[in-house]
């Protein structure tokens, strides 16, 4: 269908973008002799054209130095990021590739803090002028180890609702975010929103039981009323409150006499008393 709408904006006015989104087309469909038949025109009508310069790149990887960019993801998933680097680095010397191939590019590069900046600086201004969602994607996995984890997985979350985004990829990078969020009761929510975009992940469906599990038990562990005299013993230790400090640490200690907490916070209270 792209195909057939390109071709009639190109039958009407002759255009760079146009040219190279059909070049664009038949690289991915493995039609190299129709994509460089429309490299050459933007060669000769456009060639100092971005579009020019694109396609040529995408043209050169995908025909003679097809090798050398399956090499960089077969070191990329390896774990051989560096080198991978280097190879997209010399793959593109002027100017990063453009489309979902400019993607991996920033994701592979991006393996120092001076160039995941760079990266992120670069994926943030392409989505402000395209607004396309695989561009917030790719910038929100690289603020996955960094930045503010509450605004990310709020990041996320709001892509959902964008009709352009990669489903699949966003389950993957949404779900990697929450498992860097601790196992405890305050996560709860998050799994919880994740789910109502993919309900049927039963990894996450089992998280969140485990998840339940816990502030149950919070919950039960803060209305114990050994737990409640002994964090209100050990406030009024830190304060300096000695007598208020023994009455509550004595009233934990008669419900839990093994409480290695309480048994502590009752040996610093006798040192503060001169006790011992």
């Amino acid at each position: 269908l792209a195909r057939v709408m390109l071709k009639k904006l190109l039958a009407i006015e002759s255009n760079p973008e146009v040219l190279f989104m059909l070049g664009s087309i038949e690289l991915r469909t493995g039609n190299i002799k129709l994509a460089g038949e429309y490299l050459r025109r933007l060669e000769q009508r456009y060639p100092t054209h971005s579009s020019t310069l694109g396609l040529r790149s995408l043209y050169r990887v995908n025909t003679t130095e097809k090798q050398d960019l399956a090499s960089a993801r077969l070191m990329a998933r390896a774990g051989n990021t560096k080198e991978a680097a280097k190879i997209m680095r010399r793959l593109f010397p002027e100017a990063p590739p453009p489309g979902e191939l400019g993607l991996e590019y920033y994701q592979l590069v991006s393996n120092t803090a001076k160039d995941q900046q760079t990266a992120k600086s670069a994926l943030d201004k392409l989505y402000r002028e395209t607004g396309e969602a695989r561009y917030r994607l790719a910038w929100l996995k690289l603020q996955n180890n960094q930045g503010n984890r509450q605004k990310i997985l709020q990041g996320y979350e709001s892509l959902a609702a964008a009709p352009d985004v990669n489903r699949q990829k966003l389950h993957e990078y949404w779900w990697a975010a929450i498992n860097r969020l601790a196992a405890e009761p305050s996560t709860l929510p998050w799994v919880s929103r994740y789910l109502k975009e993919f309900p049927s992940d039963q990894n996450a469906i089992e998280y969140l039981a485990e998840l339940q599990q816990l502030r149950e038990q919070a919950i039960r562990i803060a209305n114990d009323p050994a737990v409640r005299s002994r964090q209100t013993g050990i406030a009024f230790l830190k304060h300096g409150q000695l007598e208020d400090a023994q009455r509550e640490l004595q009233k934990s200690l008669s419900r839990r006499p093994k409480d290695p907490q309480v048994l502590g916070s009752i040996g610093l209270l006798r040192l503060r008393q001169g006790l011992v």
